[in-house]
């Protein structure tokens, strides 16, 4: 099950199917939830793979954002995020 949607006007492809392959629980997109920062930037960093779908972040994330696990589901759209000044976090090395 996959659904197209739209975030700040960049498609995105959001499915059940992805949780997997990232060894995350399957869950479903839910407009009527509140999105955390990391959840946007996945979202965004997704729409831009459409276009771009050889792209790799070359940032280590964890020397950037101390609160942001390399192996997180999120961490190359976290990476991919600050090498484009999409977001320079919240505080001093920290994504929230």
């Amino acid at each position: 099950m996959a659904a197209l949607v739209l975030a700040f006007g960049v498609p995105a492809v959001v499915s059940a199917q992805d949780a997997p392959q990232q060894e995350e629980p399957r869950v479903l997109f839910s407009p009527g939830q509140t999105a955390s920062r990391a959840e946007i930037v996945t979202f965004l960093y997704r729409g831009f793979l459409l276009a771009y779908p050889d792209y790799q972040p070359y940032t280590d994330v964890e020397a950037v954002f101390a609160d942001v696990p390399a192996d997180a589901y999120y961490a190359d759209a976290v990476a991919w995020a600050w090498e484009m000044d999409v977001t320079y976090g919240t505080g001093y090395e920290t994504l929230d």
